[in-house]
């Protein structure tokens, strides 16, 4: 299935349950999050048509199916309320959002659902706003991802988008060099005021920063509210660019780091909420998955240049010998 691996990411992270759809209602993917909600295991959804699902009571399948048409056709559905029953018999309330996916020629290829849990929520419509939204930034980062062609563009755009989401001061990527020892600013949003720190952050040497790796390849993740607190070889460094707060997760490709990307805050210390932590996470993994799709795109392109190559070869060298042959011939009829 087309890049179904990127929504995966998305799936494993999100606090919320989540359901990806194809164009005719039929279930292609869930996360664990479902089952913990309602006590279904994925293989008793999976490849099952809406008009099937277990959870879903007749009224309220005749609402989902109807929605999904409607977004198909193009017309717009705001959240809306579902009423489900889980493996106990119990009653749920979920607030449906919904995204189309669609490939990089524009074709719908899937429905992403969120489910969120609003059975006691009293503070419904805050929740709306805050799922719509998260919602909408994910797809919105990884559909650019997915249909850019220019891979540098795509980040440089995807960061942006993030970091305007967000409100943050700076975000940013860095690579490794090959042997690990040394680390480049290669994207870079900032925020309206806040300085470009990018040519200044080239070939950055680990050596001088020994904490960094421990703290983010080590941990997973770097949490702080207040760069004080942080070693001094690091509060040294993040001192001088007057970030007061930062959030850091590394990139990987096959478990194996090969970046980071970060969230500064120079204009005054910030408490990261989990919400957040959450959600730049799973951006975090979207922009690790799109970096070894395009690793792989590169490898398969160079490959099928080489056969290429060699094929030309091969076929200059079969008429050479034709030619040669055909020398050969007419001097003995000669």
């Amino acid at each position: 299935m087309e890049d179904i691996n990127i929504y995966k990411k998305i799936f494993e992270m999100s606090p919320e349950a989540i359901v990806l759809l194809d164009t005719k209602g039929n279930v292609i993917e869930v996360n664990g999050r479902l089952y913990d909600w309602l006590g279904y295991k994925p293989e008793e959804v999976i490849n099952k048509n809406i008009i099937s699902l277990p959870y879903l009571p007749v009224h309220s399948k005749a609402e989902a199916i109807k929605n999904l048409g409607l977004r198909v056709l193009g017309k717009e559905v705001k959240p809306y309320q579902l009423d489900f029953i889980d493996k106990n018999n119990k009653n749920r309330t979920g607030l449906i959002t919904a995204t189309l996916i669609k490939d990089s020629l524009g074709k719908i290829i899937y429905d992403l659902i969120l489910i969120s849990d609003i059975t006691n929520d009293e503070n419904c419509k805050l929740k709306i706003k805050k799922d719509l939204d998260q919602q909408e930034l994910i797809s919105l980062v990884a559909i650019k991802l997915n249909s850019e062609k220019d891979f540098d563009l795509a980040l440089n755009e995807a960061v942006e988008i993030i970091g305007k989401h967000i409100n943050v001061s700076r975000v940013y990527i860095f690579e490794d060099s090959k042997d690990s020892n040394y680390t480049s600013n290669t994207h870079e949003w900032n925020n309206i005021g806040v300085k470009s720190q990018k040519e200044n952050l080239q070939n950055i040497d680990y050596k001088i920063i020994p904490s960094w790796k421990e703290l983010v390849y080590g941990n997973g993740v770097l949490v702080n509210e207040n760069t004080e607190k942080l070693p001094s070889d690091l509060k040294k460094i993040l001192s001088q660019k007057e970030i007061k707060s930062i959030l850091v997760f590394p990139l990987r490709k096959d478990e194996k780091p090969f970046g980071f990307i970060g969230f500064d805050e120079t204009r005054k210390a910030r408490n990261w909420t989990m919400f957040e932590i959450e959600l730049l996470r799973t951006l975090s993994n979207i922009i690790a998955s799109a970096y070894a799709k395009e690793e792989y795109e590169k490898a398969l392109k160079e490959k099928i240049d080489e056969l290429e190559k060699m094929n030309r070869l091969m076929v200059g060298r079969e008429l050479k010998m034709a030619e040669l042959k055909n020398q050969i011939k007419d001097g003995a009829n000669q």
